[in-house]
């Protein structure tokens, strides 16, 4: 409005400058058309036309304005569709979504990303084959946003449990944006839902790099990646699938702090007695039980022949001396003490394992011995009442 002001004024001013020069001077215009001719001054000619150009120039002002305001109004048009799309997404009406997406898109400049909200809506609402055609049409419209669309397609492989397929796509974009970190955490849930810890333990430097997860977090990743490798190796073992060497090469490999793990310790020293070298176990649970106690471990190692049985006893000896009510390190010093036929050294051990509570193994096992001892009456109640069909029973020494 202020533009018109102006213009109007400055042909006001002109219009009246015009006029005061109207009576000075006589010359005239003559305008013939066919056989219409038409005079006037020369200054009311001149008057004439400015008001002509002032009035064009006010149309063509008002024209354009009336074209950005249609502009504008389109463009609110389609804004608002997109937020109803967003609404449907967000309400979970997703077939909906996806055409209002659809519908607002052909005039956006970023109309890819309707795109990837419409391939997302059509996943919720398990059109498949319109989710692709959105993606390529995101493709072709901004090819310099590869690395969005991508990441879309591989977080709906992923949402639909499509894990091979999303790892094609994410180890392409890893190769074009290594140090993305949206891209190093879906490659971290798809190698664990797909179990390669490999490949997830090699990608643990990164992750850590990049701050991808945080310390507790990294802490914990890298202690599951050590035992699931551990374990394959161990399930391999048992199977005759892998060497003795290959198992012996996981173990070197992890960390000091790895190998302090009871539970990393047990699965190895079970590996090592499926490939027949109870010895090697012996050793490293051993050594685990010096400074990391577990019940489970003494009960292994009282199951197993060292090098030196003696030695072994002797080694579970001291242990007692910390710890004497234990149940599970009783019973494996009566297991040592037969395989060192120390027959009533084990009967002591046996008694005292009892002592502490029910304990099938330990009453079954005391019967045998005291049947072999002679005292069969007695031996028979004990085997009565430690007899269960889900034990096994170990191959244990028995005076003659």
């Amino acid at each position: 409005m202020k533009k018109l002001l102006v213009v109007f004024s400055l042909s006001l001013l002109v219009g009246a400058l015009a006029l005061s020069f109207v009576g000075k001077d006589s010359g005239y215009v003559l305008i013939v058309i066919r056989q219409t001719s038409i005079e006037m001054s020369l200054w009311m000619a001149v008057l004439i036309m400015l008001l002509v150009l002032a009035m064009l120039a006010v149309l063509a002002h008002l024209f354009y304005r009336s074209g950005f305001w249609l502009s504008r109004r389109k463009w609110t048009k389609l804004q608002n569709q997109t937020s109803k799309g967003l609404v449907e997404y967000l309400e979970g009406r997703w077939a909906q979504a996806a055409k209002t997406f659809a519908k607002a898109k052909p005039a956006i400049e970023v109309a890819f990303v309707n795109d990837l909200m419409a391939a997302r809506a059509s996943s919720e609402a398990g059109q498949a084959e319109q989710v692709e055609s959105y993606l390529k049409q995101a493709e072709e419209k901004a090819p310099q946003n590869h690395l969005a669309v991508g990441l879309t397609r591989a977080q709906l492989h992923v949402q639909h449990q499509q894990f091979e397929q999303a790892l094609a796509v994410l180890t392409r974009l890893k190769s074009q944006a290594p140090a993305n970190t949206v891209v190093m955490s879906l490659l971290n849930q798809v190698y664990t839902e797909l179990g390669d810890w490999e490949q997830l333990k090699s990608l643990l430097p990164d992750l850590r790099k990049y701050r991808v997860l945080d310390k507790e977090q990294l802490e914990q990743l890298d202690r599951e990646i050590n035992k699931q490798l551990l374990l394959e190796a161990v399930s391999g073992a048992g199977k005759g699938e892998i060497p003795l060497e290959k198992l012996q090469q996981t173990w070197d490999k992890l960390p000091a702090a790895a190998k302090k793990s009871r539970t990393l310790s047990l699965q190895y020293a079970n590996g090592l007695i499926a490939f027949g070298k109870e010895a090697t176990a012996e050793q490293v649970l051993r050594t685990t039980l010096k400074r990391n106690w577990s019940d489970e471990l003494v009960v292994l190692y009282g199951r197993i022949c060292g090098e030196d049985v003696k030695r072994q006893l002797l080694a579970a000896e001291g242990w007692l001396k910390e710890r004497p009510g234990s149940s599970a390190l009783l019973l494996a010093l009566a297991r040592l003490a037969l395989r060192n036929q120390e027959w009533d050294k084990a009967r002591q051990y046996y008694e005292n394992c009892l002592l502490q509570g029910d304990n099938q193994q330990a009453s079954f096992e005391l019967g045998r011995l005291l049947i072999a001892q002679g005292e069969v009456e007695k031996g028979k109640r004990l085997l009565d009442s430690g007899f269960s069909q889900s034990h096994t029973l170990l191959d244990l020494p028995l005076p003659a």
